[in-house]
């Protein structure tokens, strides 16, 4: 149990110093490439400090010591979602001035290099396509809603997030920019079929097995997973606790 917290104690330290770091760099405009290095680097440490919570949580056995931990995590999380506004927020004032500098020809603006924005990538397994929605989300507010890149490289940026049946859709499809719209629309009706998706999550919360009720983890652990879906459900328009 010690060992448990003292490793995610550890983690969030080095979370919070990248963290620091990055705010550094926002404030003081540093290179664009050294922010989203940063930034990548951040969103590991995140990860770690999620799995590190989430094992040490898991051996707890009263539920006063959970409401605590929850809001520790929630504290750790306002501090995460803080330092993405930022992010996001120089990202955007950046390419708007690529822009400026570049006129306001599309064709004529110069594009950062594609492995210097980092965002996690889709393969499109069973596994995965449930997480479509939050991927193409992601896309879009780093570079989809991003008017300083044009359709051509907005399409060769989404190839390069892409990997097994996910990027076999669309690699048939060269980088002229009326093709970026039809990758969107290929992928969409592949990946966002959002009647699987909604059933897939029923059938989550039905097939969810009621946890003993005197064991606290387990309790806990029904509890997120259920959340997960039912906030899903609402995404789509569905309230799960009326429908």
């Amino acid at each position: 149990m010690e060992k448990l917290r003292n490793a995610r104690a550890n983690s969030k330290r080095s979370f919070s110093r990248i963290n620091r770091n990055l705010l550094r760099h926002i404030t003081d405009k540093a290179e664009p490439s050294l922010v989203q290095d940063c930034w990548g680097e951040l969103q590991t440490a995140w990860s770690d400090v999620e799995r590190k919570h989430n094992d040490y949580v898991s051996l707890l056995s009263s539920e006063q010591e959970m409401e605590k931990e929850d809001t520790w995590m929630d504290e750790m999380y306002d501090i995460f979602s803080t330092t993405k506004k930022a992010f996001f927020s120089f990202n955007n004032e950046t390419m708007k001035n690529v822009k400026e500098e570049t006129g306001t020809n599309e064709q004529n603006i110069k594009q950062p290099e594609i492995q210097k924005l980092k965002m996690p990538l889709f393969s499109g397994t069973q596994d995965d396509v449930m997480s479509f929605n939050d991927f193409l989300k992601m896309f879009d507010d780093l570079i989809g809603n991003n008017s300083a890149y044009n359709q051509s490289a907005k399409l060769m940026y989404l190839k390069s997030y892409l990997r097994g049946n996910a990027l076999d859709t669309i690699k048939h499809l060269s980088t002229e920019e009326k093709n970026y719209t039809i990758a969107r629309k290929f992928l969409t009706e592949e990946y966002l079929d959002t009647d699987v998706i909604v059933e897939e999550h029923i059938r989550k919360l039905h097939d969810l097995p009621p946890p003993p009720a005197r064991d606290l983890p387990a309790l806990r652990a029904f509890f997120n997973t259920a959340r997960t879906s039912v906030y899903e459900l609402k995404a789509f328009g569905y309230d799960a606790l009326e429908d």
